[in-house]
């Protein structure tokens, strides 16, 4: 069972596999995020997040908390595949 396993061309999959598609982009986001940090010192997230409040830093908080137990559902899932 493969964290990717999915036909993409329709909407047929398990709720397994929806956790799992909606961990992959929370990780890819972050990546991602941190990518910009890193290159351009760009922080997506907090421009995002900033336009949804002033006040931002506990939802930034969330966001990388989400992104960090996605990280680990993703982890978790790869290392207990079934060879």
């Amino acid at each position: 069972y493969e964290i990717y396993q999915c036909d993409w061309s329709s909407d047929v999959c398990s709720s397994d596999l929806t956790v799992d598609k909606v961990a992959l982009v929370l990780v890819l986001v972050g990546a991602l995020n941190w990518g910009l940090v890193g290159a351009l010192n760009v922080d997506v997230v907090d421009k995002v997040t900033e336009l949804v409040s002033k006040d931002n830093e506990q939802l930034n908080r969330a966001v990388y908390v989400l992104v960090g137990v996605a990280a680990l559902w993703v982890a978790y899932r790869k290392l207990s595949k079934k060879h």
